[in-house]
């Protein structure tokens, strides 16, 4: 593959398959959460739960990636817990927010629902749910 790649370059356009596949989560996320839509969403952050179809770990754990990468997360620890769950800390303005990610039994290989919970002074917002 890497050979082709080289030899290629200048006429085809490589994609990770996978990260093409996450676009419409990326852009959901991004019009959802935007500041002017959920002021303070993105800042207050206090849990994510993310639900997947069999075989798309990976899927969900680089809409993970992303989120990190775009929100200037810190990874803090993880965890395999039973029944099929992975939860991760992470850190924020030195605090910490849990993302737990649930494989269900049945469905198509990809992200299915994420729940957005954030915290300001006076109350918690919970199950901010996007589905796709």
């Amino acid at each position: 593959m890497s050979r082709w790649v080289a030899a290629e370059r200048d006429e085809h356009v490589i994609f990770n398959l996978a990260w093409r596949r996450l676009k419409p989560w990326r852009s959901l996320l991004s019009q959802v959460l935007d500041p002017q839509v959920q002021p303070g969403a993105l800042d207050r952050v206090s849990g994510i739960h993310i639900e997947h179809g069999p075989h798309a770990l990976a899927m969900a754990l680089l809409l993970v990636g992303w989120l990190s990468s775009r929100l200037d997360w810190e990874p803090v620890g993880g965890k395999v817990l039973p029944d099929k769950q992975i939860v991760w800390q992470f850190s924020i303005g030195g605090r910490q927010f849990p993302i737990t990610i649930t494989r269900l039994q049945e469905g198509s290989p990809l992200p299915k629902s994420l729940h957005w919970n954030w915290r300001d002074k006076d109350r918690e917002y919970r199950g901010h749910r996007t589905t796709r």
